[in-house]
């Protein structure tokens, strides 16, 4: 009675493990994890919020996705929130580094920040989702010209001190997709 028990008992685990057809849950294992591995090495990279750049648009500890298949069939636009490989220098520390950032120049065009508004080629641009500015210590930057094939990158967050906000122009490569959501 002990035998059958356990062979009865051993039987249900594999079933719940395998599934009543192994040779059916084999095959869809060997599709499930090439798709899962290829889906989350080349296309969704996870990105976990690190500083106070993006708030509040995308608040510190926040976890989401970049999406690199949107820019496999256009470049990036206006407004458009992207990820962008950072290399850091000897003196931060080795490796690289994924940041968020809003594209709000285009290539060729001249960018310039006064007293925190936004002028592109001496336009001055709505940003709406900058909800606060540092009154304090007003972002002043620019003129630049926008060199072909880079983008202005900055963050939503205008109340940090500009000397404690990484932007600028950066190349094209350099950006590698668009925020999920």
């Amino acid at each position: 009675m002990s035998e059958s028990g356990s062979s009865s008992s051993s039987a249900w685990w594999m079933r719940m493990l395998i599934g009543g057809n192994p040779k059916r849950t084999l095959i869809r294992i060997s599709v499930v994890v090439p798709l899962v591995l290829i889906t989350f090495k080349w296309l969704l990279l996870p990105i976990r919020i690190q500083k106070e750049s993006m708030e509040p648009t995308y608040g510190h500890g926040r976890i989401n996705f970049i999406n690199r298949m949107p820019l496999f069939f256009g470049d990036p636009e206006r407004g458009d929130i992207v990820g962008i490989r950072f290399s850091r220098n000897a003196a931060q520390g080795t490796g690289k580094v994924l940041l968020l950032k809003r594209v709000i120049g285009l290539p060729g065009e001249t960018v310039m920040i006064r007293n925190n508004r936004l002028f592109i080629n001496e336009l001055e641009m709505e940003e709406p989702y900058v909800k606060q500015v540092n009154q304090k210590f007003p972002w002043n930057y620019g003129p630049v010209e926008i060199e072909p094939e880079h983008y202005f990158l900055v963050g939503d967050n205008r109340e940090m001190n500009q000397e404690d906000h990484s932007f600028g122009s950066r190349e094209r490569q350099a950006i590698i997709g668009k925020i999920l959501f």
